[in-house]
């Protein structure tokens, strides 16, 4: 495995995704441990962010200022927090239930025996 294919596989094990929010923890040099991405010339560290994208060689990241978004490799990036995961409600379907060629949901039924036997 060449160095590029190590970085590939080290990346998608890094656990950073869309919508993550990081911090820029370093500079790096360009093409570092066989990123895909060369170093900018501005220090960006210490900035948070959020997670745009993530390619196969380096990982985009909007700034929470709003200043804009640049790319770095995984390594350069801290973990701040998970993307919240939206708990899809689940809504159980009702079971229905004929009779004499009605259909009642269990729920309605059960409320008519609990009526009718009060």
């Amino acid at each position: 495995m060449d160095i590029k294919e190590a970085y590939k596989v080290m990346q998608a094990e890094c656990g950073i995704e869309v919508g993550d929010k990081v911090k820029v923890l370093r500079q790096w040099k360009n093409h570092e441990m066989g990123c895909g991405v060369f170093m900018h010339t501005s220090n960006n560290t210490g900035r948070p962010g959020i997670v745009k994208n993530v390619e196969l060689s380096c990982i985009s990241v909007d700034y929470s200022d709003g200043c804009g978004w640049d790319w770095f490799p995984f390594f350069a990036l801290e973990l701040v927090e998970k993307k919240e995961e939206k708990k899809e409600e689940k809504k159980e379907e009702e079971k229905m239930i004929e009779v004499d060629g009605k259909k009642y949901s269990e729920a309605t039924l059960k409320e008519m025996i609990k009526a009718y036997s009060d």
